[in-house]
């Protein structure tokens, strides 16, 4: 009975000790900071101080699972990802964030098999996004000066849209080489889900297609598989979904009221600060002679309030054509055109009406307008 005792408290230290995750950190070049914490809901979770580059976590989690570590620098001018994923469960955890990789994933060594497989996409990807990495961090801190010309901004915005370009165009290509490596692993859903996936699905409909049926069975894997059903329809020469709603007179919107050979279609809201940024640019575009290409805008508002929607226009000095049902996320444009964010392009050929490239960037309109208008 003794022995048996010696067994059990040996058994309820032992389980004691593996509830605990333990986060070791260094984050070089910091003299202070803050780390945060949150869950899937974005809930914070914990948070804990870094001094002199170091900080440490040795916590009891609610449950295993993703969680979003945001690294914290106590300046104004910081501009780190707003959370880098991690899988979180009872173990320990080695985590080294750069101050040089701002816009990367830190390394992050663990006990814990899924966050290994993270780990090792995350170092493909940020092999293959560092050149562009750097220009976005370049970027934002230029457009934050608060000190650029006018032609200054114009560049400054189209670098930083031409590089999160191309860093998207990284993460989907160490998603496939990593899924290619990998072909059993356990997070290659939940990495698509957090990617910019419904933008390209002629890139990532073929890697999802090698996921293992486990992962497609996952609550992410079973999302994404119907998006794709829906997206695929939105690819380059398909006929655009209908786009619903009013023009600011009250009149039905009617494409053939458009005469123009591109159509820029533009998704906002008034109350997002990104969409009313965005008209400014869209307004030095067109002073800068794209209505000359034959190019025409189109913005359609996901708003509620015709009042609001309508002075967000007159405010912005938008000229172009104005459309909306005002129904906001319960809009039928949301789902036809598969809006999950605001501001969101879409390239389109104002005769048949057909995709030329969804989900544009802004700064690829102008090159991609013209190389349009040669072949066409």
């Amino acid at each position: 009975m003794k022995y048996l005792h010696l067994v059990l408290f040996a058994a309820i230290l032992s389980g004691c000790h593996k509830k605990f995750t333990d986060i070791t950190g260094t984050v070089n070049g910091f003299t202070s900071g803050t780390v945060i914490i949150k869950d899937g809901s974005g809930n914070t979770k914990f948070t804990e101080n870094i001094d002199f580059g170091k900080f440490h976590f040795h916590k009891i989690i609610d449950s295993a699972g993703y969680y979003k570590v945001r690294i914290m620098q106590d300046s104004p001018h910081d501009t780190r990802l707003p959370g880098y994923d991690i899988y979180l469960e009872p173990g320990d955890y080695i985590l080294t964030a750069l101050p040089e990789s701002a816009h990367q994933y830190p390394i992050i060594q663990s006990s814990s098999s899924i966050q290994n497989e993270l780990s090792a996409y995350y170092a493909i990807a940020n092999q293959k996004s560092l050149a562009s990495a750097q220009i976005i961090e370049k970027s934002v801190l230029k457009l934050n000066s608060g000190q650029l010309s006018h032609d200054e901004l114009l560049e400054a915005t189209e670098n930083l849209n031409e590089a999160l370009a191309a860093r998207d165009t990284a993460m989907a290509e160490a998603l496939k080489v990593f899924v290619d490596q990998n072909l059993q692993n356990h997070v290659a859903a939940h990495i698509m889900y957090q990617l910019d996936y419904d933008a390209s699905p002629g890139i990532y409909y073929p890697i999802y297609q090698k996921f293992s049926d486990e992962e497609k069975k996952t609550p992410e894997g079973i999302e994404e598989g119907d998006k794709f059903a829906t997206l695929n329809k939105l690819v380059p020469g398909a006929t655009a979904p209908p786009l619903v709603g009013n023009t600011l007179d009250g009149k039905p919107f009617d494409p053939k009221s458009i005469h123009t050979k591109v159509i820029l279609l533009e998704f906002w809201r008034s109350d997002y600060k990104d969409c009313r940024s965005s008209h400014k640019y869209l307004n030095m575009m067109l002073h800068a002679g794209l209505e000359n290409k034959a190019m025409g805008i189109i913005s359609c508002s996901l708003d509620t309030d015709a009042a609001v929607w309508k002075n967000a226009v007159k405010e912005d000095g938008l000229s172009w054509t104005q459309v909306s049902d005002l129904k906001g996320d319960a809009s039928s444009n949301m789902k036809n055109w598969q809006i999950h964010r605001v501001p969101c392009y879409f390239l389109l050929d104002g005769v048949t009406w057909k995709l030329i490239k969804p989900n544009e960037f802004t700064g690829e309109v102008n090159e991609d307008v013209t190389k349009y208008l040669q072949t066409h």
